[in-house]
């Protein structure tokens, strides 16, 4: 270094000295000699070969592409060198890297996304630090605001998310706009992700094909359940696909719930009626697979459901299909004892309910039309004698010549006024346009 800015090594020429830099791995001189001959691309590399200064690197390359002093081709030399060692750059530090693409390079993500093919984990972190980012600041690639995250590459980030983190992708796309559904949709049906399925289905208003597919994923459920319900099976394995099967049965009175209230009764009463159907069905099958230990788990899932049913389904309807069920019609009374005791305690709680809601209505209702009443026929005493606007007297309006001042207002603190005053008060311009109308009121207290 001090050698060549002494200039001992000026007659053996830039392009020698280069070469010989390189080869040693003096870096620091080759940072100066790229940098003199606008060899910009060679720069970055030679940021990245360097341990020690690597880190300098983010800084340049904001310089670069952003500063208006260099010219295009530069930058785009940059940028070329940008996409051919992006692993790195990424491996690095991901949020810079993410926060340059956006600023300078946001039209080359697919090539980006190219070069770590390889890496689906890669791609997922480097895609999500983009989406993070533009959700910071949704201003920065469109220049302006809005979202600047574009269809194209979010449909990207949901089949990377399907792909490493499919438990995220029910939470993403309900909390989150601007993909497109019908993809989406496609892409969760390919990775077989049941729950945002019915979401996007359910969301388009096709409700039939999603509790189709909620059914199915039930369906499966059960079988695992009853596979696991077998006395050899272990505690561990029947507990796990206990708790999976609930889950989608709570996924399943949650969808029916929501979606029937933009039903008629008719359509809601067969809805419910096939999840019951196909529960009673199911808990035929456990008490022919399973020992006494494990019977009462599908019929305690049972009744949470008849509860959920309980106001979106004449009770009478489920009552008569259950004791007609071949699962219910033989056995011990006290197996069907507790399920129409969850039913009818339900159905009391529901009855207590609208009872108490009307009761506290009618009472309501009641008191403001008792106080209405009483304030209605209750005798108002005139305080004053004199009119507070006009300063004439009240006594003489009724055989006053002045037809006008012959009615007279009285409010119920006991003010009165001639009611043309009030008339002219109410027709005087109001300082404010906010200010209520003055006549409804009492001049002098602001009385209603």
């Amino acid at each position: 270094m001090e050698l060549y800015h002494s200039g001992v090594l000026k007659h053996i020429g830039d392009k020698l000295v280069m070469k010989l830099a390189e080869t040693a791995k003096f870096f620091r001189l080759c940072e100066i000699l790229y940098e003199k001959h606008n060899m910009y691309d060679k720069l970055l590399n030679c940021y990245l070969d360097d341990s020690l200064r690597k880190g300098y690197i983010f800084g340049f390359l904001q310089r670069v592409l952003i500063s208006p002093l260099y010219e295009e081709a530069d930058r785009q030399l940059v940028r070329d060198a940008f996409i051919v060692r992006f692993a790195d750059l990424l491996a690095l530090d991901r949020a810079k890297t993410a926060q340059l693409t956006v600023s300078s390079l946001w039209n080359d993500v697919p090539r980006l996304l190219k070069v770590i093919s390889s890496d689906i984990m890669g791609q997922y972190l480097f895609v999500k630090a983009l989406f993070d980012f533009v959700l910071r600041t949704p201003s920065t690639a469109t220049g302006s605001e809005g979202t600047a995250f574009p269809m194209e590459y979010h449909d990207i980030f949901i089949e990377l998310m399907c792909q490493v983190r499919p438990d995220t992708v029910y939470d993403h796309i309900r909390s989150n706009d601007g993909f497109d559904a019908d993809r989406a949709l496609e892409v969760c049906r390919k990775y077989g992700l049941v729950k945002p399925m019915a979401y996007l289905l359910e969301k388009r208003g096709d409700a039939d094909q999603a509790l189709d597919i909620l059914m199915e994923e039930f369906n499966r459920m059960v079988c695992h359940y009853l596979v696991s319900q077998r006395d050899e099976a272990s505690t561990e394995e029947y507990e796990k696909t206990l708790h999976a099967t609930t889950d989608t049965a709570r996924l399943v009175m949650d969808f029916c719930q929501r979606v029937g209230m933009k039903m008629d009764q008719p359509s809601r009463e067969k809805m419910w009626l096939r999840v019951l159907e196909f529960m009673l069905s199911a808990i035929k099958s456990t008490d022919a697979t399973c020992g006494d230990s494990r019977k009462s788990d599908l019929r305690i899932l049972c009744v949470d459901l008849l509860k959920c049913m309980t106001g979106h389904v004449d009770l009478l309807v489920f009552l008569k299909l259950i004791l007609e069920d071949p699962a219910y019609r033989h056995g011990k009374f006290g197996e069907l004892r507790d399920l129409l005791l969850g039913i009818v305690d339900a159905y009391s709680y529901e009855t207590i309910l609208l009872s108490s809601t009307r009761n506290l209505l009618y009472r309501d209702i009641h008191n403001q039309i008792d106080r209405k009443k009483k304030s209605a026929s209750k005798a108002i005493s005139v305080s004053n004698d004199t009119c507070k606007i006009c300063d004439m007297s009240l006594r003489i309006a009724s055989y006053s010549d002045d037809k006008e001042k012959t009615h007279l207002a009285v409010f119920r603190c006991g003010h009165a006024f001639h009611t043309v005053c009030l008339k002219n008060l109410q027709s005087t311009p109001s300082k404010s346009e906010k200010e209520p109308p003055r006549a409804f009121r009492c001049p002098e207290c602001k009385h209603p």
